[in-house]
């Protein structure tokens, strides 16, 4: 797996490219920048943190127990059975189209960006910003979790103490990585990213086969 990751070293760094593409860009840049601007005179907020235990998600698989990534100044996590990441979000799989109560928020022809207002905007009860879901051909290839800074360490704890270990490729960007150990459409590649400026962090999780699919198409 180590191997994989080195070879897919600067495609992770455009993960949130290949998921969402440019309409992510279009969408967020108007709504985020304002507060950008303002939170750049703020000062930067520490963080609380807590530990859930379970995540939402379906398509979970047992893996074994092993320490999770303790935060700096934490203490390390132990003693929590390690699960497979979800394949999909919320009912919804990799590959599937868009349900009843989905509401188009940007289209741009074969990709579009999806929200539905049911979506609860709590993720194992800490708050979030919203859910996008990115649609290719009308296939769920990946979605975007938005979320307040604050929210940060308590869902990073969470997500560690289920998936194991991540990788982070820059030990000074906040940004991390999990590869799922399934193959075909239930492999999940997850993005978790912490941004101090903008007051705000991200969770992305897509379909490893699909974006691979689409990397060939434009190669």
């Amino acid at each position: 797996m180590d191997m994989l990751i080195r070879i897919l070293g600067n495609t992770w760094t455009l993960a949130a490219v290949w998921v969402l593409g440019p309409i992510i860009l279009i969408v967020l840049h108007r709504r985020n920048k304002a507060k950008e601007e303002e939170a750049t005179r703020a000062p930067m907020k520490t963080a609380s943190s807590s530990a859930p235990a379970s995540f939402d998600g379906e398509g979970t698989r047992s893996g074994k127990t092993r320490p999770g990534v303790p935060m700096p100044g934490e203490e390390p996590v132990t003693g929590y059975e390690i699960k497979e990441i979800p394949s999909g979000f919320r009912g919804l799989k990799w590959g599937e189209p868009p349900v009843e109560g989905m509401n188009v928020v940007h289209d741009e022809g074969n990709d579009k960006l999806m929200a539905r207002a049911t979506d609860e905007l709590k993720l194992e009860s800490v708050p979030i910003n919203s859910v996008l879901y990115s649609f290719n051909l009308d296939r769920l290839q990946g979605v975007m979790i938005d979320m307040p800074i604050l929210s940060a360490d308590p869902l990073f704890k969470i997500l560690q103490s289920q998936w194991g270990q991540p990788k982070q490729p820059n030990p000074r960007q906040p940004k991390f990585y999990w590869l799922s150990r399934l193959q075909g459409m239930e492999a999940t590649q997850a993005v978790f990213e912490k941004n101090h400026i903008a007051q705000k962090a991200s969770l992305i999780l897509s379909s490893k086969a699909i974006q691979e699919e689409k990397a060939k198409t434009r190669a």
